[in-house]
């Protein structure tokens, strides 16, 4: 995180004038979308000084700034300029201790439903486009972050590899709008200790299902091989969602299937390649596409199987072999052309890369869970986190114009807008814009 001290020295380095007004004026237009007065407090209201809703904007405010812990937070809030908190409607430092216990009893599915209230809010101000593969396509993937503490129901207990004692660990399946240049985490389903990806996957399903019915958004849905049974494809299949799976040595019978048939196919058959540098050498996919095993094994939904063949072709003429993958999908093979298959299943990575990595190195979620010893206030914290991120990727893909703007490293990002936040005078942020609807608050 930004030094706060240093902040207003280091603006013109940081941050241009011209840039305040527009990420001060980002977060007055989007909190109250996301309407944080719905969730419910659980403090007895004739005692509490800080409104929930304040303490929310200002986890959400603080994390997209950088902060790390409620330490941060805390110090964050107290050298946000009053024309800043004033024009968010977020008077007051926001003391560690107050949004330590708050945040830590709040009902993890009302935080969710602030992220829904997000994507339906950018759906609704056309900021949810596609480029490159066909609209609504999702890829989902669990994501672990260890504690000091478990509790049979959010965390499950695991023990040390090597050495003694043990320790809780907290999964969610995050999904993430691939199809959109932003890439947004349109969900993040918690999975109950007492299963695994697998078994939380129709659950995880149905609550995206039910969040964006209204808009229809979720029309294909990717996962590795933790999510590949015939039950979950059948699942998906009946609620009338396209899937596409990664196929492992978990599905022996399957897989050795697909090798059989499109295992021996030479690399000059294949039905796409697709070429990028990397370096001197040229990074390619071959992509092998049938529907041969269309029905197999009691897969009643399975149509089209793809195998993946990745390597580097080097100046020299060189081929260094990097990695062979197979996939299985319900779509049949000519819902989309070729190179639309080759991106798509490309594509299902952005999940781990464009979130998890993040939420890992800049967010730093593994090591700095803000709660160490609470599993539900470290959940609370990881749905907050996420909200920050689906706001941040918003901003970065479509609020931003310039290319520059948009391939900001995320941290360098948290910078921009600490210093805005700490540096933004009244003049500054003097006439912005005021939608219908928006109320001086939050």
């Amino acid at each position: 995180m930004v030094h706060v001290a240093s902040a207003r020295k280091d603006q013109g380095k940081i941050v241009q004038k011209r840039e305040l007004k527009r990420l001060v004026g980002f977060f007055k237009v989007r909190l109250p979308e996301l309407k944080l007065r719905t969730v419910s407090d659980p403090r007895r209201q004739a005692s509490v000084r800080h409104r929930l809703h304040r303490v929310l904007g200002w986890c959400l405010v603080g994390m997209c700034a950088g902060a790390k812990s409620f330490a941060q937070l805390e110090a964050f809030t107290e050298n946000v300029t009053l024309a800043v908190a004033r024009a968010l409607g977020l008077r007051g430092r926001l003391p560690d201790t107050t949004a330590r216990n708050v945040i830590e009893r709040l009902d993890v599915r009302e935080l969710r439903a602030l992220l829904h209230r997000a994507i339906r809010a950018a759906h609704r101000r056309k900021a949810i486009t596609h480029d490159g593969i066909p609209p609504g396509i999702v890829s989902m993937d669990g994501k672990a972050t260890a504690i000091n503490a478990w509790d049979d129901t959010i965390a499950q207990k695991q023990d040390h590899s090597a050495g003694p004692g043990a320790h809780g660990v907290i999964r969610t399946i995050t999904a993430s709008l691939i199809s959109s240049p932003a890439r947004p985490i349109i969900d993040a389903f918690p999975v109950p200790a007492s299963t695994n990806e697998a078994g939380a996957f129709p659950d995880a399903l149905d609550a995206l299902l039910n969040a964006y019915a209204s808009i229809g958004l979720v029309r294909m849905v990717l996962y590795d091989s933790g999510a590949c049974t015939r039950a979950n494809a059948d699942y998906a299949s009946e609620k009338g969602v396209l899937w596409a799976f990664a196929l492992t040595a978990n599905q022996p019978t399957l897989l050795a299937e697909a090798k059989r048939i499109l295992g021996d196919k030479p690399l000059e058959s294949a039905n796409h390649v697709s070429r990028d540098k990397r370096g001197n050498a040229t990074a390619r996919r071959h992509l092998f596409i049938t529907e041969e095993l269309a029905g197999f094994h009691d897969w009643r939904h399975l149509r089209t199987t793809l195998r993946i063949v990745s390597d580097l072709l080097h100046p020299d003429g060189t081929v260094e072999h990097v990695d062979e993958r197979y996939f299985i999908s319900s779509a049949p093979a000519g819902r989309f052309t070729a190179d639309k298959w080759n991106l798509i299943i490309r594509r299902r990575w952005a999940v781990e890369n464009e979130a998890h990595n993040v939420l890992d190195t800049a967010f730093e979620e593994d090591t700095k869970p803000y709660f160490k010893v609470s599993p539900p206030g470290a959940l609370n914290v990881m749905i907050l986190r996420r909200i920050a991120h689906t706001l941040l990727s918003f901003l970065r893909a479509v609020t931003f114009r310039s290319k520059a703007n948009r391939a900001i490293p995320w941290k360098s990002l948290f910078a921009k807008m600490a210093v805005a936040l700490v540096a933004a005078t009244a003049v500054d942020v003097d006439g912005l814009r005021q939608r219908p609807g928006d109320t001086a608050s939050v």
